[in-house]
């Protein structure tokens, strides 16, 4: 299952969102604030967020439940890596009317510095006449998300 939005008039063009930024702490510090798939609430909006069928943060399969405000949704941990410190995931369910949502978090050391750059991208498909909508939305999410964490991690220093 993947929506139970009406997703009748779903194109098959893939639509895109992406935001970035580097983020004045370590690769380190930031992966051990975000590793844990089941713990959401450093993205800044989210109410709560739990693992809805009892699998840890890092193993592919995990789901978690997402509540923002009254808004529930179910997101499905595809790839983890502590290694290459990112993860992927994709919507198990949503009310959002999209298809095909798959995401991805990934952090990279900085060369020349004891900060990170920290990525964030998201493709999916939707009705052609809400595309605009949806890229502004979903990216505006990751916006904030990434100002979240950038402002716990930077809290006090």
């Amino acid at each position: 299952m993947e929506t139970s939005a009406n997703t009748s008039n779903i194109t098959d063009e893939l639509v895109k969102a992406y935001y970035s930024m580097v983020i004045e702490s370590t690769a380190d510090e930031i992966w051990t604030v975000i590793r844990d798939f089941n713990e959401y609430r450093w993205a800044g909006t989210i109410t709560n967020s739990w693992s809805d069928n009892g699998k840890t943060g890092d193993t592919a399969g995990a789901i978690r439940v997402v509540q923002s405000g009254d808004d529930l949704i179910k997101q499905v941990l595809t790839a983890h890596s502590d290694a290459d410190r990112f993860y992927s995931y994709s919507f198990y369910d949503t009310p959002a009317p999209v298809q095909d949502y798959q995401a991805t978090i990934r952090i990279t050391p900085t060369e020349e510095s004891n900060n990170a750059y920290v990525e964030w991208s998201a493709t999916f498909h939707c009705a052609k006449d809400e595309q605009a909508h949806w890229l502004r939305y979903y990216t505006d999410s990751m916006i904030a998300g990434l100002n979240a964490l950038n402002e716990r991690l930077t809290k006090g220093k």
